[in-house]
């Protein structure tokens, strides 16, 4: 089958052929009305949006409405499409029955970007905006953005980012959302989105080898900005939460302070009388019991009964005060 770009006069003598031979010849036409000048909003260009199209069969008219041109011009550039490109990219297709393409309207069609470019760095800025109210106690937020490095939105048009599984989003490592257009108050266009994510915190430092038993004093440790990883996530940040704490086990020099090396203040000692709470249901029942051990925020510990001398165990909720685990 032969494929050519027919001039208009030779549409209606092929047409005038058609109707003698009672439509024996089904050669089908597409017709292209190329516009001159054209602004656009969206990430590509597609044939309706240069031109005006006609083809008879219904669905393919449809389909090279939203045929791909490729790329829009960076703002303040113009792209120019000529009949040849639109030629060829529809020829690609190998539509069924076509077999001329009849061009009219203009020669050329310039097309030009219209709208706000919104870069990299003022995307990654919306995120790390939204990353501060997920780490409250980020003190500093560093993203790459990977994905999209930068949108075009119509001049009336906003931008609103959400981002995926925020609850479980670690402050390191790689993130995932949705970037969405809106205009006139509905979403024009959805984008994902893909970037890295580095959140910044102080964290306390050992300066030197700490022994166990000892006390540690503020002259011992440091603090310095640092990036979050699995490795110091869980570390205190401020001096004063470890200044005055025992040493539970030995920490070598440099290393970072958790919870785990320290020795947890003693709420309960054994002897000592406690105020024990039971929850069942809405039901809430307090009274005094006599510790059997001593027992820091969070441990387990067994209480007696003064009157009944009945043991039961209770978690340390406080100072003297237990909740007895009701089984």
């Amino acid at each position: 089958m032969k494929r050519k770009i027919i001039p208009y006069c030779f549409f209606w003598f092929l047409t005038l052929i058609c109707l003698i031979n009672g439509g024996e010849i089904k050669a089908l036409t597409l017709e292209v009305n190329l516009k001159g000048k054209v602004e656009i909003t969206a990430e590509n260009v597609v044939l309706g949006d240069v031109a005006d199209i006609a083809y008879p069969e219904p669905e393919w008219q449809e389909r090279l409405k939203n045929l791909d041109l490729g790329y829009l011009p960076p703002l303040g550039e113009e792209r120019e499409i000529r009949p040849e490109e639109i030629y060829q990219r529809v020829v690609a297709q190998k539509i069924p029955q076509l077999d001329y393409i009849y061009f009219s309207g203009a020669s050329t069609c310039k097309i030009i970007s219209k709208g706000e470019l919104i870069g990299k760095r003022e995307l990654e800025e919306k995120i790390e905006g939204q990353l501060a109210e997920i780490f409250p106690f980020a003190q500093k937020i560093e993203v790459n953005l990977s994905s999209p490095k930068e949108v075009i939105i119509p001049p009336d048009g906003e931008v609103n980012i959400t981002l995926s599984s925020s609850s479980s989003l670690k402050p390191w490592g790689t993130g995932n959302g949705t970037l969405e257009i809106y205009r006139e108050g509905r979403i024009e266009k959805t984008l994902p989105l893909r970037f890295d994510i580095r959140v910044y915190r102080e964290v306390v430092r050992a300066k030197g080898k700490l022994s166990r038993g000892e006390v540690i004093s503020k002259d011992q440790v440091s603090v310095t900005l640092e990036p979050l990883d699995y490795r110091n996530e869980k570390a205190f940040s401020k001096i004063e939460e470890v200044e005055g704490k025992e040493v539970k086990r030995e920490i070598p020099a440099g290393a970072v302070l958790t919870s785990s090396f320290l020795q947890e203040e003693t709420l309960i000692k054994r002897g000592d009388l406690v105020t024990m709470v039971a929850k069942y249901g809405g039901i809430v029942v307090t009274g005094t019991g006599k510790a059997r051990g001593d027992g820091s925020m969070g441990d387990i510990i067994v209480v007696e009964n003064p009157d009944s001398k009945k043991r039961l165990e209770a978690e340390v909720v406080g100072e003297r005060m237990v909740e007895v685990v009701v089984k």
